[in-house]
């Protein structure tokens, strides 16, 4: 190679070169926004006046974050909000609700003024439906939080009012992540927002209850809510008379014993604290007196339960925050009798038609109504029951204690609110049996009809609530013309139905009495008659006419038993009425027998003293029998009395 060729090469190396380094010196180094790039996926669940705080640690200026929240179960209207400053954004929701609801502004506006003051940044309808999402252009490097929370809203269909929602999220962070803005991405890379022990507050939550036991009942127990996990729970059980104090013990889902409660050093008390390491649902706390040799009746014991309030252990606790224990849902029942029909005399039996209406608060119902674009939830209660059953939750299911035979439901349906306010309807036709039907007074009795509705499952479980009765709870026409309802009452009552354990029972009762009409043209004017013609015979002074008339009365009148029978309730005791008729059948035989007797008087030459016996009698007889039947009612309204 000479010196022109070499000279030549270097040229082109290093024009090569410059272009080279030209390149890489033009190209920009990677953004802020590809090196912190980072989505994360969070999955939770907020009970109605909860939050939950997130923090974020180390974020710098110019940083976009992204935040997205959808529902994903029960009727939770999520809220995300941003703060830089701690202090001023934490505010517990119950005093945000109770801060606008008092406010003289309108729900909307203070809501808003609200979220304004506390965060530098927020959101609550600006996804998909009732989803929250916003973005925040961090301002400063530093350490900021973002709240997850329920939005105060309304979802009562029936009035204002206003309330936090629960259940289930998905929470997705994006840092320079623009497609969680619209629920759209994975997580990817380190996660960047976590929860900070130090910000964790843990409910004080402390519940006294007044437990009563006796020969009858020996054991019960009460449902703990839901346990974050770290909670303590202290129990303290206390004999209120003095009287030995039985067994305290706390069980898992699976009634597994977890710790039993230990006697204090002075043998008056009985102690437990557990402290849940994971936290849930399921537990049990039980108060067991089965192995106890005697039991005083109805022996009462103070128990005192705190969630991480220890001094429940001293005695020194007052109630305070939430209750500890899931309290028994409550049942509110309405019934309307609208006929009573087929009522059965001899088989003390009856048919009603009517419409019942059961409504509870069930949580596990609530839906968000973004999700199904509807305001309520329609279905048939073969729906619901197989839905119920999948998911373990149970239901208030009843029967009509006094029924006989089969059910026939009409018309059955269940409405779902939003907020799990489940309404089930149906209208019935059952026949029932009413052993307490007493017909010693027939016809003149009052008759008290009952329809007795029993939950199936214990009080622990579900509870009916004071009546709401309605104003028409009786149809217009009835549709039973022999019966009439002057008075009805209904009332609500727990009844023991198996050991250890009551049952809440409503009961429905009507008192009625009869019609009176057809008795007393069919049957009491007819026997009149005849009691009367048995009288007006001794008129006649021709005793063969008068033996021929009294013997076809009785006749007559044995006619007229057989004619009524049917319409007379067979019974094991006698009625008023057949009190009735049995004096007024032996008057009337007595009447054959005096006839007969007076006939034989003439043929002895003594018409005289039997015309003495007429004059006798057309005295005496409508007074004894007045006395009689008078003697018969008194006998038999006095024994009802008693």
């Amino acid at each position: 190679m000479n010196n022109h060729d070499l000279s030549t090469f270097l040229h082109r190396l290093f024009i090569y070169a410059f272009c080279i380094l030209a390149t890489v010196v033009a190209e920009p180094p990677p953004s802020s926004a590809e090196t912190n790039r980072s989505i994360q996926e969070i999955r939770g669940s907020l009970e109605g006046g909860g939050q939950i705080i997130y923090t974020l640690s180390d974020l710098k200026k110019g940083d976009t974050l992204f935040a997205y929240m959808t529902s994903t179960g029960g009727n939770l209207d999520p809220l995300l909000g941003i703060a830089k400053n701690l202090q001023k954004a934490d505010i517990h929701p119950a005093d945000i609700l109770k801060a606008v609801s008092a406010s003289p502004q309108d729900l909307v506006t203070a809501i808003t003024q609200s979220a304004d003051n506390r965060f530098l940044a927020w959101d609550d309808d600006s996804g998909s439906g009732f989803d929250a999402s916003l973005q925040f252009r961090v301002p400063a490097d530093g350490t900021y939080f973002i709240f997850a929370e329920s939005a105060i809203t309304d979802q009562n269909l029936a009035a204002l009012e206003p309330g936090f929602t629960s259940g289930s999220f998905r929470l997705l962070l994006g840092l320079d992540a623009p497609e969680v803005s619209e629920n759209i991405g994975e997580s990817t890379g380190q996660p960047f927002a976590t929860i900070d022990e130090k910000y964790i507050k843990r409910h004080v939550q402390v519940q006294q209850l007044d437990v009563m036991l006796s020969e009858d009942k020996r054991l019960t127990f009460q449902h703990l809510k839901k346990l974050q996990p770290g909670d303590l729970i202290s129990a303290r059980l206390e004999s209120m008379n003095g009287s030995p104090v039985p067994q305290l013990y706390l069980t898992d889902f699976g009634s597994k014993p977890l710790i039993f409660g230990k006697a204090d050093k002075v043998g008056d008390s009985v102690l437990l604290s557990y402290h849940s390491l994971t936290g849930g649902d399921g537990l049990m706390l039980y108060v067991d007196a089965s192995t106890m040799e005697s039991l005083p009746n109805k022996t009462g014991y103070r128990l005192i339960v705190g969630i991480n309030a220890p001094e429940v252990l001293e005695g020194k606790a007052v109630a305070r925050g939430l209750p500890v224990f899931q309290q028994s849902k409550s049942v509110q029942i309405r019934l309307w009798v609208d006929q009573i029909a087929n009522v059965d005399q001899q088989n003390e039996n009856y048919s009603v038609v009517g419409s019942l209406e059961l409504i509870w608060q069930e949580p596990a119902f609530a839906f968000s109504p973004d999700k199904c674009g509807c305001s309520v939830k329609k279905m048939r209660l073969n729906d619901l029951e197989p839905f119920a059953a999948e998911n373990e939750i149970l239901l208030p299911n009843f029967i009509f204690f006094n029924q006989q035979g089969n059910r026939w439901r009409q018309g059955e349906n269940v409405i779902i609110e939003p907020s799990g306010r489940t309404t089930y309807s149906e209208r019935f036709t059952v026949t029932l049996q009413e052993p307490g039907f007493d017909f010693r007074a027939y016809p003149f009795d009052h008759q008290i009809f009952n329809i007795r509705i029993d939950l199936v499952l214990a009080t622990e479980a579900f509870l009916f609530e004071n009546v709401d009765q309605p104003h028409n709870a009786l149809g217009d026409q009835l549709g039973e013309e022999e019966w009439s309802v002057i008075n009805y009452d209904q009332k609500i009552e727990s009844v023991t139905m198996s050991e250890n354990f009551e049952n809440s029972r409503f009961t429905m009762s009507m008192q009625v009495e009869r019609h009176l009409n057809y008795y007393i043209v069919r049957i009491l004017i007819p026997l009149f008659l005849i009691i009367t013609i048995s009288w007006v015979i001794f008129f006649l002074k021709d005793y063969g006419r008068q033996l021929e008339v009294a013997s076809g009365n009785l006749l007559v009148f044995v006619a007229f038993n057989f004619t009524i029978s049917d319409d007379l309730p067979r019974l094991g005791y006698l009625t008023l009425l057949d009190r009735v008729i049995l004096t007024s059948f032996s008057c009337a035989a007595i009447v054959v027998l005096i006839s007969v007797y007076q006939k034989r008087l003439e043929a002895k030459g003594k018409k005289e003293f039997a015309s003495k016996i007429d004059n006798v009698v057309l005295v005496s007889y409508p007074l004894v029998y007045v006395v009689l039947i008078a003697f018969e009612y008194l006998r038999v309204t006095s024994s009802l009395g008693s």
